[in-house]
């Protein structure tokens, strides 16, 4: 089975290998980035409430979503996925629930894949933008003990695909779903998107855990189609080592 990165703006089908064995192997087509310009939430609903998940504008007309999770003095930083930056280059960070439209829009100042990131994972990265009108609404990036586990329900938003291939979208969506269960070294975790999931521009949004909310997860790939498992970084796992 191929896996393709949600990649960004542009529907293009970059390949993407996960960072150990893959998870389930029952047929289906490649797998795609979930990070595309043109990707957006299959089966869920518009989001008025996660003021924290921005679209990112990134070179040659690309897209992500991404999710800011610290402000520190004149910066604020937002996690998503190092597929969404390299080798296209964040260069504005917009919010609001139309990325074309977005009430309020940040100059991206520095980013940085995870240090460790070789093109296939960890895929995390984070983008330090210009802030000097008070710190954005925030959604803190979860630590370890996580309380994840297979069965755990989350929250995905972002901007991705409302269908594939030709579902294009502007605006924030959410869908819940439920974690099937963790590979590589328990640093991604996998979810079945039969019925709702993520798509292409969703790569680098949140899954985030229920309740008292942080990012738990950072959207990386998908089956071609959108339609069958989707695969996240488990935040935990990497965070701290940034």
């Amino acid at each position: 089975m191929r896996r393709l990165v949600w990649s960004a703006s542009l529907i293009c089908t970059v390949l993407l290998l996960a960072c150990g064995d893959a998870g389930p192997t029952d047929g289906g087509g490649g797998e795609e980035p979930v990070g595309e310009d043109e990707a957006a939430i299959v089966n869920g609903t518009v989001d008025y409430t996660h003021d924290a998940v921005v679209c990112l504008a990134l070179e040659d007309g690309y897209g992500c979503s991404g999710t800011f999770i610290e402000a520190s003095g004149n910066y604020a930083y937002v996690l998503t996925a190092a597929h969404c930056v390299t080798p296209h280059a964040p260069l504005q960070v917009n919010q609001g629930v139309n990325c074309q439209s977005p009430d309020t829009w940040y100059s991206v100042d520095d980013y940085r894949a995870h240090p460790s990131y070789n093109g296939d994972c960890p895929d995390m990265a984070v983008v330090r933008v210009w802030n000097t009108g008070g710190p954005p609404p925030m959604i803190p990036a979860a630590t370890s003990p996580d309380g994840l586990y297979a069965g755990a329900e989350i929250r995905h938003v972002g901007y991705g695909l409302t269908s594939y291939p030709n579902g294009h979208n502007d605006q924030r969506r959410t869908t819940t779903n439920t974690i099937s269960g963790f590979e590589s070294g328990n640093s991604e975790f996998w979810y079945d998107e039969s019925i709702s999931g993520t798509c292409q521009g969703d790569s680098g949004g949140p899954a985030l855990s229920i309740g008292t909310e942080r990012v738990v997860g950072v959207i990386s790939r998908g089956e071609e189609g959108c339609t069958g498992t989707s695969w996240a970084v488990r935040v935990s796992t990497f965070y701290t080592s940034f």
